[in-house]
């Protein structure tokens, strides 16, 4: 099976220990060794001490730092920004917000080998250890709000070993570049949601498609799901999966 190119999003949004510990989580805990990081600076005058950060790791080669000029992006723009200067064959979506942990290292590599020889599939998520010991499983769209979703939770030792879904999170879905260049991110989601995006419009699409969402039962990652989370931010470790 040939290693391609996958190309890892971050949203930066300001905080500058979240992405700091996400970027060097990524390189101290991901055996899959064919990547790079986009880290889009979604705000590059808000947090002086992200934007210094960003740029060290970008003339270190570690990451690329992506930014608009002084513009304020929103989610979305963000995705197309990092979007238009990466160059895998396949693109990662993955939140400021998370963490890589030492006790998973093929998170990587276990959604991209389920992808990669099955085209019936259109993106791969890895299910999300949150506060309390619970993981997103699956959402179901809201009518009432199109194009959002609300998610439901249940222990991981409870689920499937793998779960089509309508609704694979953002915060770390892979795609395949062939889809992503048909269904650019400013093109699927309506303008009034790019702020924060919409998983459930792209889930959607993909269906429309013939193509299946898959969550992936085997890996996993941590995510605090609280951008206005205070203070410093540790390196997370969980032993429990």
């Amino acid at each position: 099976m040939n290693d391609d190119k996958i190309s890892i999003i971050i949203t930066c949004y300001m905080r500058h220990d979240f992405s700091k510990n996400l970027i060097e989580s990524i390189g101290d805990s991901t055996d899959y060794q064919n990547y790079e990081i986009l880290a889009v600076n979604t705000y590059p005058t808000h947090n002086k001490h992200l934007t210094t950060y960003l740029d060290k790791m970008d003339a270190r080669g570690v990451v690329k730092h992506v930014r608009r000029g002084d513009d304020r992006l929103r989610y979305m723009d963000g995705c197309e920004e990092g979007y238009k200067v990466s160059e895998g064959s396949y693109v990662l979506l993955l939140n400021d917000d998370c963490l890589i942990s030492a006790q998973e290292p093929k998170w990587l590599t276990k959604l991209y080998e389920f992808m990669q020889p099955r085209e019936d599939i259109g993106t791969t998520a890895c299910y999300q250890y949150l506060h309390g010991k619970r993981l997103y499983t699956t959402g179901e769209h809201d009518h009432n709000k199109p194009g959002h979703t609300h998610g439901t939770y249940a222990f991981l030792r409870d689920l499937p070993k793998e779960k089509e879904v309508l609704w694979n999170p953002f915060s770390c879905a892979l795609f395949r570049r062939s889809f992503i260049e048909d269904n650019r991110f400013l093109d699927v989601v309506p303008s009034e949601q790019y702020h924060y995006g919409s998983d459930s419009c792209y889930c959607n699409r993909i269906i429309e498609r013939g193509l299946k969402n898959v969550l992936i039962n085997r890996t996993w990652i941590y995510h605090f799901n609280n951008r206005n989370l205070k203070g410093k931010v540790e390196r997370y470790t969980y032993n429990g999966i």
